[in-house]
């Protein structure tokens, strides 16, 4: 009959078809069909002593809980395992699902893409290589990642995870089948899998039903496999139990039963349509025990690298027509997760709370409890972004035996965080599980704007922008922001993800006081306060003893189209051949055109000095006095910058210091920012290397930001709009020679040569270097807060 799906198995009979006339392949006299089999049948042949318990004949489109919606059958595909890959350096790939909306959730709308698609009852899953619109929004804490996309994943794919509808009582009887095609000319690394684990791998074990894998000899085997930590301190020891040859493009049917302490894998790809059995094994199956969800994926194994790695070779594909998983006959049926009310927390609070009683949630019935996050990897507040045995928040902890849930909640991280509850039985019945959603209301970021001033008549300009805060998976948010007073200053966007504030400054003092409100998509709120100011303009770096020196790029008579600073430069016409200081006249310059930065007018009405990382742009300053007094090995110094950057994904340099003179032991200072829009720094001194970096997230691309380094010997405190990203940061104190200070790249002490792969790619606008300043003095402050209400948007 059209649509409906083979039953083929050993000993299990065919339903009879005339009874079935009319009704869609998933609905036989109401009741449900998984390849043409009824949930709640009895089995025959290898499965005479289970009843069909759950399973997918995929006739829809999988439905996923993610975030404030904790409903669906599967669970998102941005899972606790998300980097594929046994070596460190070869993290090449990641799982998501449409409800993705970047690393930190860092867009206000989904982004759509799905790795698992359904159509005329099949489900295929792909690996593919990230489009271009998608790259951006990937984590860049892959090692082995895309050489031009700052550590992000080369491959995306698609996952189900099947924790919300159904979990295996892993120590009972079961046994698990599925029906699955590979197709031909698959490329290495190809790893598409039907398997069962527990959220505590690898104790409490693990079983691959089917793997087929693209190994590094180039050949598609498969493999079944039983993997269970030998002890619970132990590591995971596998036992492959079979290795049979599949044919490409032909559907097979594979089969597991547990009996006992016994293990068996059967297949039918020697006689379609019946069962043989491929292996057994007695080793560890004792250990098996717990609550086991079903899972099918693609990933991508870690047999090949990022030199032999070809985009060409993808996307592949497998297709699954069905699954399905059988337990005891004498156990109970599988149930619905149970959503408990939840918890609403704020940033810094308390994520103490009582959970309900095992009596209360699962029954009498004897079996084992366990708890761990139901997280997204980029969205749960606290919990750890690669896979670990940390299955909660660090900073939380569950005691199932009194029952409290004690901990603070993190203060930079919004979001929900569900508990899941799980309660594995002796007798086989499907494990239960609960959910307690625990909602972090939004967290402010670091990127959040300190208390900005304004001077007489200056036509002020401050945006709230949407990573401003965080909200995580209970995004996107929205902002309010009501005032005190000021009758010139403009607020615009209120209720959306981006509010300006604007106007032109009174000629008198003036305080005007802010109130900004974030709500998440839940409705749980935020607030915070800031303070304009409007007082007569005081700021005059020139004056300072502390100032060094002074660049501004808005002051075209400072910029010159020739490294001689002799003609003029004219904004979206020439050059910046040369950019003089104002204080001191010192001269960055480069007589090279074809690695010369632009001298542009940025979309917020400023000129500035615009780098390209293609070329390698750069301008170099060689005054011996200059570098002296930046050297950072004993004097403190800052270098206060407003910086814009341009590609996303890459680690850049705007500013370094460096030898320059042809020796393989150039020391060099290179101040970045990275690929993860970290802000950070790193010293070479004859040959011996550090570095530091922020937290990731604080300089998003493609938006003004005022950056700070800030030394004191070895000691470095970095600032982002006034608000420090990381502080007490400690360098190597080896003695440093150096000559040159470099705008846009830096001399790299391994080839000699300017570094193409870190030069800078985005626009300086004005900075300054400062000597004897440290991070709290009130002149850096004031410096901040001016270049913040003239550069920031």
């Amino acid at each position: 009959m059209a649509g409906l799906k083979s039953s083929l198995k050993m000993g299990v009979a065919m339903p009879p078809l005339v009874s079935l006339a009319g009704l869609s392949p998933k609905q036989g006299g109401g009741v449900q069909l998984i390849g043409g089999i009824a949930i709640g049948a009895a089995g025959s042949g290898i499965f005479s002593p289970f009843k069909l318990a759950a399973g997918d004949d995929f006739d829809a489109a999988p439905t996923r809980w993610h975030g404030a919606n904790l409903t669906g059958k599967y669970g998102h595909s941005t899972p606790s395992y998300g980097f594929r890959g046994t070596n460190a350096s070869q993290d090449n790939m990641m799982y998501i699902d449409p409800a993705f909306r970047g690393a930190r959730s860092q867009s206000q709308t989904e982004l759509g893409y799905d790795g698992v698609s359904i159509a005329n009852s099949i489900a295929t899953l792909t690996a593919s290589v990230p489009a271009a619109g998608l790259l951006p929004f990937l984590p860049t804490t892959y090692t082995g990642g895309r050489g031009d996309g700052g550590n992000r994943p080369k491959l995306i794919s698609g996952a189900l995870k099947t924790a919300p509808y159904f979990m295996l009582s892993a120590k009972a009887d079961w046994a698990l089948e599925c029906r699955v095609r590979f197709p031909a000319g698959v490329a290495r690394g190809y790893w598409p899998s039907f398997w069962t684990s527990t959220l505590f791998w690898p104790d409490f074990g693990e079983i691959d039903v089917v793997e087929g894998i693209k190994d590094a000899s180039g050949n598609l085997t498969s493999k079944m496999n039983v993997i269970v930590s030998a002890s619970d301190g132990g590591g995971a020891a596998a036992e492959t139990v079979s290795q049979p040859a599949y044919a490409a493009n032909q559907w097979i049917n594979v089969a597991f039963v547990k009996s006992g302490g016994t293990v068996y894998f059967y297949d039918d790809a020697v006689t379609p349509g019946t069962l043989a059995l491929r292996g057994s094994t007695t080793t560890r199956v004792s250990r098996l025990r717990g609550a086991h969800d079903v899972r099918i994926d693609l990933a991508v194994a870690e047999w090949w690298d990022s030199s032999t790695f070809n985009s060409g070779d993808w996307p592949k594909t497998v297709e699954f027509d069905w699954w399905r998983a059988w337990t005891p006959i004498a156990g109970g049926d599988n149930s619905a997760l149970q959503i408990l009310s939840p918890i609403d927390v704020a940033p810094g609070g308390s994520w103490a709370t009582t959970l309900p009683s095992t009596l209360s949630l699962f029954g009498s019935g004897a079996g084992l409890e366990q708890v761990s996050a139901a997280w997204d990897n980029f969205d749960a507040p606290g919990m750890p972004t690669r896979n670990s045995t940390t299955k909660l928040p660090t900073s939380m902890t569950v005691d199932l035996g009194t029952r409290a849930v004690t901990g603070t909640v993190p203060t930079t991280e919004g979001g929900c965080m569900p508990l899941l509850l799980t309660y594995a039985y002796d007798d086989g019945t499907p494990a239960k599980r609960a959910m307690l959603p625990y909602r972090v209301a939004p967290a402010e970021q670091a990127s959040m704007f300190a208390n900005p001033s304004a001077s007489y008549g200056e036509a002020f300009s401050r945006t709230i922008a949407y990573v401003d805060f965080h909200s995580g998976n209970l995004g996107p948010h929205t902002y309010h922001v009501t005032k005190t007073g000021g009758a010139w200053l403009t607020i615009s966007g209120n209720d959306t993800g981006q509010v300006t504030l604007s106007g032109t400054a009174p000629s008198t003092d003036d305080s005007v006081a802010l109130t900004v409100t974030c709500t998440n998509s839940v409705g749980q709120t935020t607030t915070i306060n800031r303070t304009v100011t409007v007082a007569a303009a005081a700021f005059d770096p020139i004056a300072w003893s502390s100032a060094i020196d002074w660049w501004d790029a808005n002051d075209n008579t400072k910029v010159f189209s020739d490294a001689a600073a002799t003609t003029p430069a004219v904004a979206g016409s020439t050059v910046a051949g040369a950019w003089v200081g104002s204080k001191t006249g010192a001269t960055f310059a480069n007589s090279d055109a074809a690695t010369t930065p632009d001298y542009v007018t940025d979309a917020n009405g400023k000129k500035a000095v615009k780098f390209s990382r293609a070329s390698v742009d750069k301008l170099i300053n060689s005054t011996a006095a200059l570098v002296t007094n930046v050297t950072g090995d004993d004097n403190a110094y800052a270098i206060v910058m407003a910086v814009k950057r341009g590609t996303p994904d890459v680690s850049v340099t705007p500013i370094a210091f460096s030898r320059d003179d042809g020796t393989s032991t150039n020391d060099y200072i290179r101040h970045y920012l990275s690929g993860s829009d970290a802000v950070g720094i790193t010293r070479v001194s004859n040959g011996t290397q550090t570095n530091i970096a922020s937290g990731t997230e604080v300089v998003p691309a493609n938006n003004w930001y005022v950056v700070s380094w800030v030394f004191s010997g070895t000691t470095l405190t970095v600032r982002v709009n006034g608000v420090a990203v990381l502080s007490g940061g400690a360098l190597n104190s080896n003695a440093i020679t150096i000559s040159k200070l470099i705008l846009g790249a830096f001399f790299t002490n391994v080839t000699d040569a300017y570094d193409s792969a870190t030069a800078f790619d985005g626009a300086i606008g004005e900075f300054g270097l400062l000597q004897s300043i440290l991070s709290s003095d009130a002149t850096l402050a004031q410096a901040e807060s001016y270049l913040m209400t003239k550069w920031t948007n």
